[in-house]
């Protein structure tokens, strides 16, 4: 474990200040109750239209700003939406983002990291138990044992694509070590949202 905590300061040094305090979740806020708050293509207004957001929409994850625009990670895509129309949710900032849904493909794994935090695979499913090891703005890593686990996850904010699908996601994780059903080293993306 040495090892791992060595690289993540090293990667930590490497990453601060990439994404700051992104990821985060808003709200739409300032939207008539018949109306829809536009998600496009672009950041701008002429840009094609790609998803609406209910008036009343909470938990909206933004994992990238440009201008007064954020990026917006939605199911199977992504787009941009206007920040005039989204209030970021309180109790945010202050240090790594958590809970955080965790997953990957080939193969296909899940890491749920909330106060019970469980890893998954196909048909199988372990409870873990862990600590923080090291944290900063941009990184974290985390030590988990388990029935037959043992592995670092190195999170960090940086934008990452699941390789099947259009979402952008916020944060990448690399899982080092002991994973049942799985290999010694896995990696992934994260979402906010449930």
């Amino acid at each position: 474990m040495r090892v791992a905590a060595a690289l993540f300061m090293l990667l930590a040094a490497s990453a601060a200040g990439a994404q700051g305090e992104l990821p985060a979740l808003y709200d739409v806020r300032g939207v008539g109750a018949n109306d829809v708050l536009n998600v496009r293509a672009g950041p701008e207004a002429s840009a094609s239209l790609v998803a609406t957001l209910a008036p009343d929409e909470t938990g909206v994850e933004i994992v990238r700003r440009s201008g007064g625009w954020g990026l917006v990670s939605l199911p199977e895509t992504r787009g941009w939406a206007s920040l005039d129309y989204l209030a970021r949710q309180p109790g945010q900032g202050d240090g790594f983002p958590m809970p955080l849904r965790c997953s990957g493909t080939e193969p296909f794994w899940s890491l749920s990291l909330n106060e019970s935090p469980v890893f998954s695979v196909p048909e199988r499913e372990t409870q873990l138990h862990g600590r923080v090891e090291a944290s900063a703005e941009d990184a974290t890593l985390l030590t988990f044992g388990g029935v037959g686990a043992g592995f670092d996850v190195l999170l960090e904010r940086q934008e990452c694509s699941d390789g099947m699908s259009d979402r952008a996601y916020g944060i990448r994780a690399a899982l080092i070590g002991t994973m049942p059903g799985a290999g010694a080293y896995l990696r992934g993306c994260c979402t906010l949202r449930p």
